[in-house]
């Protein structure tokens, strides 16, 4: 193959790669079949089914991903780097703001397919794949925890994944089982029932 034919078929092989190139498109339309697939068919689906999917080779997949469980984690990282929260500096505010958030995302179709996935999957490494993922992009709550602790504002004696979790699982359940998402009210008074318990103690 010579080198025109290399860079035509793999542009990330000879010098770079412009933002918004050949590249950068191909992997978002690999990463968008992915999802798709995903919420049309579950886990029952090949590399062949990706590669037709997003309008490529299977050999461009297996040149960039070892397999079908390499590129679905990286397809989920790339998912779950979309959610994004803007924060101020207050806690309830922060909190308020990531729950309403958190809520909306939580209630897409794709999001209630990829937690049933998780839950139910015959295919284990899926649910440590999501699991993973999206631990590795989502630092929004843990940073609003921890701004909180140096502040003084939590209680030592609660920690964050407590915290964590007493926030979120309401807003899962209501997603994922009860498929009525909570109003945004509801949302206020889960956060500040959380806030009720594990807020430190005034000074007197």
């Amino acid at each position: 193959m010579s080198r025109s034919e290399a860079d035509a078929e793999n542009p990330a092989t000879y010098g770079s790669v412009r933002p918004g190139g050949r590249t950068r498109r191909n992997t978002e339309a690999i990463h968008a079949a992915v999802l798709s697939l995903l919420e049309e068919r579950g886990t029952d689906f090949t590399m062949q089914d990706i590669a037709d999917a997003a309008g490529v080779s299977r050999r461009t997949l297996h040149r960039r991903w070892a397999d079908r469980e390499a590129l679905v984690a990286d397809a989920l990282e790339a998912y779950y780097r979309s959610f994004t929260v803007q924060t101020v500096g207050d806690l309830r505010a922060d909190l308020l703001s990531y729950l309403l958030a958190f809520r909306d995302f939580s209630d897409s179709r794709l999001e209630r397919v990829l937690n049933g996935l998780a839950a139910t999957s015959a295919e284990a490494h899926f649910a440590h794949a999501n699991r993973r993922s999206w631990e590795a992009q989502e630092k929004t709550l843990p940073r609003i925890l921890a701004a909180a602790r140096e502040r003084g504002e939590l209680r030592e004696d609660v920690s964050t994944a407590l915290i964590t979790h007493l926030l979120t699982a309401p807003i899962l359940v209501s997603a994922s089982i009860v498929r009525t998402p909570l109003t945004d009210p509801q949302v206020e008074a889960v956060l500040d029932a959380v806030l009720d318990g594990v807020r430190a103690p005034a000074d007197d």
